[in-house]
């Protein structure tokens, strides 16, 4: 206990050496969070659509022959698109 209360008391005195290094750690700390590589707006691949068809008082034969089947339609004409997936 004797040897803490004497770190304690050296570091109470020598408050130069308490300001330096809460400076080197401030610096360090500044350097370290300027040299992380951090990106602002990321890049985002959206890479899959969801289309969902609601249409009240329809039975689902409906919804599939005049709604689903049309869109999915349309959807095959449009290039770059690598997989097009129906769930009925």
């Amino acid at each position: 206990m004797k040897s803490f209360q004497k770190i304690v008391d050296f570091f109470i005195n020598e408050k130069l050496i308490i300001y330096l290094l809460v400076g080197a750690v401030v610096v360090a700390g500044l350097f370290s969070l300027l040299k992380t590589n951090k990106e602002a707006f990321p890049e985002v691949s959206l890479n899959m659509v969801v289309i969902t068809t609601v249409y009240p008082g329809a039975t689902s034969d409906e919804i599939e022959n005049f709604i689903t089947i049309p869109i999915e339609k349309k959807m095959r004409e449009i290039d770059d698109i690598k997989t097009l997936t129906g769930v009925r």
